[in-house]
């Protein structure tokens, strides 16, 4: 199953902030910085490729992630493991049950020893 687990309303926050920031740009305006209404956004995409060309790096990065999309990131996983494997020799007139009573094997573990010491 994908996506998050039923009842989690993470996405519904990150939403109310997104829409939040998107209102604030539309109406920000600064007469002494000449930045009208609505026009929030293209100064700070403006002041960002400014940055990019005084080789400003995380600028360079941001306009990189923004056109052509965040890099993925991959892992390279290796792993060993073990695995056991039970062979049985059974004479053929044996069934398996019988073998596994005859040396006293269970389900893969050996059985307690029904005689003391």
């Amino acid at each position: 199953m994908a996506g998050a687990p039923k009842g989690n309303n993470n996405a519904v926050k990150g939403k109310l902030w997104s829409d939040e920031l998107r209102k604030a740009l539309l109406m920000y305006e600064n007469k002494k910085n000449g930045v009208k209404r609505g026009q929030a956004l293209r100064k700070v995409a403006e002041q960002v490729v400014e940055l990019a060309m005084v080789g400003n790096k995380d600028a360079w990065q941001e306009i990189g992630n923004r056109l052509d999309g965040k890099p993925h990131q991959s892992m390279d996983v290796t792993s060993e493991s073990t695995v056991r494997h039970m062979v049985i020799n059974a004479s053929p007139e044996d069934s398996v049950e019988a073998w596994q009573k005859k040396h006293q094997v269970l389900s893969g573990s050996p059985s307690p020893d029904p005689k003391p010491h």
